[in-house]
């Protein structure tokens, strides 16, 4: 796999870069750019504006064409990744293990143990087909929904069972054995000193008494008893539970008219669910008054205090955290304090304008990404390394961050910003490499017009000038002369030192 798919990019590097070397600088407007990354040391080069691209750094070996597909190699975690029009269709794989998966429905699963003593493959197309098949037969499991299934470690459930579903199904979750007739409608359920049942939702009970197991350390200990019932779900019900411990607590329900908690650390009433509920908490010594809860509360206390109108106003602090808004969602804000760091976020209307800082109370370092949605975003790392991005359509609430850097945030990116103060190093760019401005230990570089006009300046305060690409040995790669002799992107057959400002490329 990784050969074939690198194949297809070197391919398109050849054609975009011609003789070009990977670790040459080039400034060929929209049709090739070559230059140092600033994030992490190393070289990357791009075609047909922000459209193709290929980098390589100390840890990892990429390329793309945005927005179809990316991948990307980690030799030293033994790691790929492919993408086909994120997150459309993906493949991962981690030493062993590898995974396709199109649109979190369909995924083929390949595994094996690190000792190879046995490997397994499962295919799903969710939620209709389940398989899995191993070497040894002993994790072996089928099945097809609603009709017939058997499968184990699935679905947050250690082993499901089920025939025409939903007339009968089987689940375990450690030793709780669960049976549905009708699901969700009848159910029995039994387990090491558990046994409950219920016809949903006129009534319902389940008791558990206290037992004693063994933990991983083999020690014993004690699992809490537990009683429970409900009638006309949700209206009646009560629980009974951490029984046979210091701290066994008793709640229950009568809707709308009254619910209520009772424990040794903390008590609450309710009263016309939810015009107005009372909190008294001992452990932590406050008392809350809501009425109704959420829109109107407060709280008096050692451990807590609060003012709340909702949406107009808030400001709770409780213990080492504090939380503020004022007409929310327009300003929100929540400062943490513990013993080793400080979080504090501002926000407005969720991900429109995102501040998030986090401060190591020890070393004073920071990290802080700050985002207004879609205009820019800009980080800041621990280690002072800073990055400016502008626009940012998805930045402020991607998950995968590294996943929208490699397939979609080229495209619109019309001015970014980087610089490692480290190292010496900064870039930006505006446009696409329209305008391109680069500062290193060694020398300042600028290109402008796609690179028809450019110049160079170096510490003892020389510029020189080049135009219409025409060549200028002022021009030369800055620093060491590199080993590496690649006249195309390569590939990189064992870990070596990645050329960059003033680093020789080592193979």
């Amino acid at each position: 796999m990784r050969r074939r798919v690198s194949g297809w990019f070197l391919l398109f590097a050849l054609v975009l870069t011609g003789p070009v070397r990977a670790d040459d600088w080039l400034e060929a407007g929209p049709f090739g750019a070559s230059f140092p990354t600033i994030w992490d040391a190393g070289w990357r080069q791009e075609g047909l504006g922000p459209l193709a691209w290929w980098q390589e750094t100390e840890e990892t070996f990429s390329s793309g064409l945005v927005p179809l597909l990316s991948y990307e190699y980690s030799p030293v975690l033994d790691r790929e990744r492919f993408d086909i029009l994120y997150p459309a269709l993906t493949w991962r794989r981690s030493g062993r293990e590898s995974r396709w998966q199109l649109a979190q429905v369909l995924n083929w699963v390949s595994t094996g143990q690190q000792d190879e003593t046995d490997r397994y493959i499962h295919r799903t197309l969710f939620p209709f087909y389940f398989e899995q098949r191993s070497v040894s037969g002993t994790n072996d499991y089928f099945a097809v929904f609603p009709f017939y299934g058997h499968l184990r470690n699935r679905l947050f459930r250690d082993e499901i069972e089920f025939y025409g579903f939903p007339a009968y199904s089987k689940t375990r979750k450690g030793s709780v054995v669960t049976r549905n007739y009708l699901y969700p409608l009848v159910h029995t359920r039994e387990g090491p000193g558990l046994t409950g049942w219920q016809v949903f939702p006129l009534y319902g009970q389940q008791h558990k008494e206290v037992t004693w197991a063994t933990n991983f350390l083999g020690d014993r200990v004690l699992s809490p008893g537990a009683d429970s019932w409900f009638a006309l779900w949700p209206l009646v019900d009560r629980q009974h539970t951490g029984i046979g411990t210091t701290n066994e607590a008793v709640n229950g329900r009568v809707l709308p008219f009254y619910a209520w908690l009772r424990s040794p650390a903390r008590d609450q009433s309710t009263w016309l669910w939810p015009l107005f509920t009372r909190t008294e908490d001992r452990r932590l010594n406050y008392v809350e008054w809501g009425a109704p809860w959420p829109v109107i509360g407060w709280a008096n206390g050692e451990g807590k205090t609060a003012r709340r109108v909702w949406p107009f106003y808030g400001d709770i602090r409780a213990g080492t955290s504090r939380r503020n808004f004022l007409l929310w969602p327009v300003y929100l804000h929540r400062h943490i304090e513990d013993t080793t760091f400080d979080r504090d976020r501002w926000r407005s209307f969720f991900f429109l304008y995102d501040d998030t800082l986090l401060r190591s109370r020890e070393t004073g370092e920071y990290r802080r990404e700050t985002g207004l949605w879609p205009f820019f975003h800009w980080m800041h790392d621990p280690s002072g390394r800073e990055r400016l991005r502008v626009l940012a359509v998805l930045e402020n609430f991607a998950r995968n961050r590294q996943a929208l850097d490699r397939n979609y945030a080229p495209l619109w990116s019309l001015y970014w910003s980087q610089k490692d103060p480290v190292r010496g190093l900064a870039s930006q760019s505006v446009l696409w490499n329209f305008f391109r401005r680069d500062v290193s230990t060694n020398e300042v570089r600028t290109s402008a017009l796609f690179g028809l006009v450019q110049t160079t300046r170096k510490p003892e305060g020389d510029r020189h000038w080049r135009f219409l690409w025409l060549p200028n040995p002022h021009f030369e790669s800055a620093g060491p002369e590199r080993v590496s002799t690649n006249r195309i992107p390569v590939f990189p057959t064992r870990r070596g030192t990645v050329a960059g400002p003033g680093n020789p490329r080592v193979r």
